[in-house]
Protein backbone atom coordinates (compact mmCIF):
# COMPACT_ATOMS: atom_id res chain seq x y z
CA UNK A 1 0.00 0.00 0.00
CA UNK A 2 1.55 3.21 -0.49
CA UNK A 3 0.83 6.60 0.61
CA UNK A 4 0.58 10.08 0.32
CA UNK A 5 2.03 12.52 2.68
CA UNK A 6 1.18 16.65 2.56
CA UNK A 7 1.03 19.55 5.22
CA UNK A 8 -1.94 19.19 6.67
CA UNK A 9 -2.89 22.16 9.94
CA UNK A 10 -0.76 24.04 11.44
CA UNK A 11 2.09 22.47 9.29
CA UNK A 12 1.45 19.17 10.50
CA UNK A 13 1.85 16.61 8.42
CA UNK A 14 -1.22 14.36 6.58
CA UNK A 15 -0.79 11.71 5.35
CA UNK A 16 -3.25 9.48 2.51
CA UNK A 17 -3.00 6.13 2.18
CA UNK A 18 -3.61 5.27 -1.49
CA UNK A 19 -5.14 1.56 -2.61
CA UNK A 20 -6.99 0.11 -5.14
CA UNK A 21 -10.70 -1.06 -4.76
CA UNK A 22 -11.29 -4.37 -6.11
CA UNK A 23 -14.85 -5.84 -6.51
CA UNK A 24 -15.57 -8.19 -3.16
CA UNK A 25 -16.21 -7.85 0.08
CA UNK A 26 -13.63 -8.27 2.89
CA UNK A 27 -14.31 -11.40 5.55
CA UNK A 28 -14.24 -8.94 8.42
CA UNK A 29 -13.34 -6.26 9.88
CA UNK A 30 -9.33 -5.13 10.42
CA UNK A 31 -9.95 -1.61 12.16
CA UNK A 32 -8.34 -2.86 15.32
CA UNK A 33 -5.46 -3.80 13.38
CA UNK A 34 -5.13 -0.38 12.11
CA UNK A 35 -5.46 0.76 15.68
CA UNK A 36 -2.71 -0.89 16.77
CA UNK A 37 -0.41 0.14 13.89
CA UNK A 38 -1.54 4.02 14.99
CA UNK A 39 -0.09 2.97 18.08
CA UNK A 40 -3.72 3.47 19.91
CA UNK A 41 -3.47 2.10 24.15
CA UNK A 42 -3.81 -1.22 24.39
CA UNK A 43 -6.83 -0.61 26.75
CA UNK A 44 -8.66 0.88 23.54
CA UNK A 45 -7.32 -1.93 21.64
CA UNK A 46 -9.18 -4.70 24.00
CA UNK A 47 -12.28 -2.88 23.71
CA UNK A 48 -12.30 -2.19 20.42
CA UNK A 49 -11.79 -6.10 20.06
CA UNK A 50 -14.69 -7.14 22.60
CA UNK A 51 -17.14 -4.58 20.72
CA UNK A 52 -15.38 -5.98 17.31
CA UNK A 53 -16.70 -9.15 18.42
CA UNK A 54 -20.15 -8.17 19.96
CA UNK A 55 -20.86 -6.98 16.45
CA UNK A 56 -19.52 -9.28 14.47
CA UNK A 57 -21.86 -12.15 16.60
CA UNK A 58 -24.40 -9.96 16.42
CA UNK A 59 -24.66 -9.23 12.22
CA UNK A 60 -23.83 -12.68 11.78
CA UNK A 61 -27.32 -14.35 13.17
CA UNK A 62 -28.86 -12.01 11.02
CA UNK A 63 -27.27 -12.73 7.98
CA UNK A 64 -27.89 -16.13 6.30
CA UNK A 65 -25.70 -18.10 4.00
CA UNK A 66 -25.35 -16.71 0.25
CA UNK A 67 -26.84 -13.53 1.44
CA UNK A 68 -23.77 -11.38 0.44
CA UNK A 69 -24.95 -8.03 -0.59
CA UNK A 70 -24.51 -7.32 -4.29
CA UNK A 71 -21.47 -5.43 -5.38
CA UNK A 72 -22.82 -1.85 -6.71
CA UNK A 73 -22.66 -1.32 -10.55
CA UNK A 74 -19.14 -0.38 -11.73
CA UNK A 75 -20.85 3.53 -12.31
CA UNK A 76 -21.29 3.65 -8.80
CA UNK A 77 -18.00 2.37 -8.27
CA UNK A 78 -16.57 4.92 -10.26
CA UNK A 79 -19.08 8.11 -8.69
CA UNK A 80 -17.51 7.25 -5.74
CA UNK A 81 -13.81 7.25 -6.92
CA UNK A 82 -14.69 10.63 -8.20
CA UNK A 83 -16.63 11.88 -5.08
CA UNK A 84 -13.54 10.79 -2.24
CA UNK A 85 -11.41 12.54 -5.01
CA UNK A 86 -13.12 15.29 -5.00
CA UNK A 87 -13.29 15.61 -1.09
CA UNK A 88 -9.64 14.95 -1.09
CA UNK A 89 -8.87 18.16 -3.22
CA UNK A 90 -10.84 20.38 -1.76
CA UNK A 91 -9.79 19.83 1.76
CA UNK A 92 -5.95 19.84 0.94
CA UNK A 93 -6.92 23.29 -0.76
CA UNK A 94 -5.58 26.47 0.66
CA UNK A 95 -6.71 28.82 -1.12
CA UNK A 96 -10.62 28.28 -1.11
CA UNK A 97 -12.28 31.46 0.04
CA UNK A 98 -14.58 30.16 3.14
CA UNK A 99 -17.94 31.16 0.88
CA UNK A 100 -16.60 28.80 -2.00
CA UNK A 101 -15.53 25.85 0.35
CA UNK A 102 -19.00 25.74 1.95
CA UNK A 103 -21.14 25.67 -1.22
CA UNK A 104 -18.39 22.86 -2.51
CA UNK A 105 -18.59 21.00 0.45
CA UNK A 106 -22.56 21.78 0.75
CA UNK A 107 -23.04 19.91 -3.06
CA UNK A 108 -19.96 17.23 -2.12
CA UNK A 109 -22.92 16.27 0.98
CA UNK A 110 -25.81 16.29 -1.16
CA UNK A 111 -23.87 13.97 -3.98
CA UNK A 112 -23.02 12.07 -0.19
CA UNK A 113 -26.68 11.62 0.61
CA UNK A 114 -27.92 10.31 -3.47
CA UNK A 115 -24.83 7.76 -3.27
CA UNK A 116 -25.91 6.39 -0.27
CA UNK A 117 -29.50 6.14 -1.13
CA UNK A 118 -28.58 4.43 -4.00
CA UNK A 119 -27.18 1.73 -1.99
Amino acid sequence: MACQVGNGVEGAEEVTFLYRLTPGACPKSYGVNVARIAGLPDSVLRTAASKSREFEAVYGKHRSKGSEDKLPMQSSLDEMVVFIRELISLTRSKTCEEGTCIRSLTQLQQRARMLLHQH
